[in-house]
């Protein structure tokens, strides 16, 4: 419901590109959603919508497999006796390590633009891989026996408090106008 609704309030309300952008980031789940949604309503708010639903959900996940790793280690060390400095270590998800370790070789510019941009396509190739799978694996006929209720129990997620929310607060605090795209 987001990619046919959120666009449309958007025009309603004269967003920028870089509003958009950061509200669909924010208040719709799914990636590939956000995507969606936000390249139906420009180039531009899906490039910023992009980069404010991955870096949240990058910054969250790798703070959070690590704080769960850390966790862990002390309830197993406190059972085994083992020493804590290194099985936290070991209990880190190996793709967060490779993710935040890309990350940092970005950031410090160890990357070059060329071979960053090569590996962004290859990424959106992947992706578009992803969704197709989960899409020819969906059932419409098991969808429609549903009847309508699936379809409007998930069509009240577009109206939640938190989305609208969301709105308010980045069109009251102009919080996408620092964005430069």
């Amino acid at each position: 419901m987001a990619l046919f609704l959120y666009p449309l309030i958007g025009h309603f309300l004269q967003m920028s590109d870089a509003a958009f952008g950061v509200w669909s980031g924010v208040a719709v789940n799914d990636t590939s959603q956000v995507v969606a949604t936000s390249a139906a309503y420009s180039v531009i708010a899906r490039d910023v919508a992009t980069v404010v639903i991955t870096g949240a959900q990058r910054a969250h996940g790798a703070a959070g497999s690590c704080w769960i790793a850390w966790w862990w280690s002390r309830e197993t060390d406190a059972q085994t006796g083992a020493d804590a400095g290194q099985s936290w270590l070991k209990a880190i998800p190996p793709f967060v390590l490779m993710f935040l370790g890309m990350a940092l070789l970005r950031s410090v510019g160890l990357i070059p633009v060329g071979l960053a941009r090569w590996l962004d396509e290859g990424a959106k190739a992947c992706i578009l891989v992803a969704m197709a799978g989960i899409g020819l694996h969906t059932k419409l006929a098991r969808h429609a026996r549903g009847g309508r209720d699936p379809v409007l129990s998930r069509s009240g997620d577009c109206g939640s408090p938190g989305r609208v929310l969301s709105l308010l607060a980045i069109l009251a605090f102009g919080m996408a106008s620092a964005i430069r795209p």
